[in-house]
């Protein structure tokens, strides 16, 4: 709630929402693992607040941690998930649903973003935003399109929201980084 207005994340769920049908116990006041995960949804909406598929794929990442079925994973990823992380990587600048994905897969969406994070060590959503900061670094380095084309192309919703994300996962500037990258 600010002069800006005010945002709320609301999430709802049937008793049968997780698989297997239970969840840990845990409240907020605990801390640790979930209060991390629910945080990261909140910075999430903030810094993207029209990007609705990174706020779903944030929500799946708490709700997986959630979940009553966590631990290390057992070799590789199965094939279904290799798919989908190709996928990701193909498709970041569109917004990838994590619903969507997951439907395609025949899983759940809460299964999804627990395996996707017990096998590549990250969220969706971070994978999403890694790619993009990739993509934008890229074109930066290799052009001198304009950086709301760059923000464009890279998925991101403007030359603003670029330059957040940007200097949040670089520590320089888009200009900064393209002075830097033509030397």
């Amino acid at each position: 709630v600010g002069s800006r207005g005010a945002s709320t994340i609301q999430i709802s769920m049937r008793s049968d929402f997780f698989p297997g049908g239970r969840s840990r116990t845990w409240r907020w006041l605990h801390g640790g693992w979930a209060a991390r995960r629910f945080l990261e949804c909140l910075v999430t909406a903030r810094a993207e607040p029209r990007d609705s598929g990174m706020i779903e794929a944030a929500v799946f990442d708490l709700l997986a941690a959630l979940s009553d079925h966590e631990g290390p994973p057992a070799g590789a990823p199965p094939r279904w998930l290799q798919a989908i992380a190709l996928q990701v990587d193909d498709t970041f600048a569109a917004r990838p649903r994590v619903e969507a994905l997951a439907r395609g897969a025949g899983v759940h969406p809460v299964y999804l973003a627990r395996c996707f994070r017990r096998h590549y060590g990250t969220s969706i959503t971070e994978r999403v935003r890694e790619r993009r900061v990739e993509r934008a670094a890229g074109l930066l380095g290799a052009s001198r399109t304009p950086l709301s084309a760059v923000a464009h192309q890279s998925g991101f919703a403007d030359q603003s929201h670029l330059s957040r994300v940007f200097r949040r996962a670089t520590g320089l500037t888009p200009g900064g980084y393209r002075a830097l990258a033509r030397g």
